[in-house]
């Protein structure tokens, strides 16, 4: 069985949400978390919370031209046609990450014109952001990484091994100072947003989760 995540987690502000929601290719997969109030836990000790505003997150993002986009088809949203300003710099290349798993190359990754647009958007609107990405076949993490932006700071996550527990990943800090540690890539990417897992389950995770019911279409926007 595979499984696929392709997310943008953005904290929620309204600023941030008109400007999600004015972009032609963001604004198809932009959706608001509030909370998990009605969520069906099946064992209370993977209950966790999300930040009491919420979590937005834009999903699916991707390459069109891989072999998951079939799952999704039109729905995809292209990495390719998000871009940032070349004078936002970028610390932590996909070169550095790919690095950590051989077996897949550049095209695996986010091309940098895409998080050059996430860390501007990130300065721009002074809010966390973080971009995560995760392939599973047969219930083994085969590849995982995320990029988060925040404050000015830049870091990245990438998974190392994944047969111990906690996984082995290494993160990556724009001072050069990176560290290979035990850890979790989702856990410590939800982190920079105050959501604290006690297990490597996340509610936003699991196949069955109500995406639809979480959906914001720009018309709300114009209603406003």
């Amino acid at each position: 069985m595979t499984w696929y995540a392709y997310h943008l987690f953005a904290e929620s502000s309204p600023a941030l949400l008109e400007q999600l929601l004015a972009n032609p290719v963001l604004s198809k997969g932009v959706y608001w978390v509030r909370n998990l109030a009605d969520y069906p836990w099946h064992d209370p000790k993977v209950k966790h919370e999300l930040p009491p505003n919420g979590l937005f997150v834009v999903r699916p993002i991707g390459n069109p031209s891989s072999h998951y986009a079939e799952s999704y088809k039109d729905h995809i949203i292209s990495w390719f046609d998000i871009y940032g300003q070349e004078t936002t710099e970028l610390n932590i290349s996909p070169n550095l990450l790919q690095q950590d798993n051989p077996d897949y190359d550049l095209t695996a990754y986010p091309p940098q014109a895409f998080l050059r647009y996430v860390k501007q958007l990130s300065n721009d609107n002074k809010s966390t952001l973080a971009f995560y990405y995760c392939e599973m076949w047969g219930g083994d993490t085969d590849l995982e990484f995320a990029w988060v932006f925040k404050s000015g700071e830049e870091i990245a996550y990438s998974g190392v091994e994944f047969r111990g527990f906690p996984n082995s990943i290494k993160e990556y800090r724009q001072n050069g100072k990176n560290i290979e540690r035990k850890g979790y890539v989702l856990a410590d990417t939800l982190s920079h947003f105050s959501i604290d897992l006690p297990t490597p389950f996340f509610a936003l995770h699991t196949r069955a989760f109500p995406w639809v019911s979480f959906k914001v279409e720009s018309q709300e926007l114009d209603a406003r």
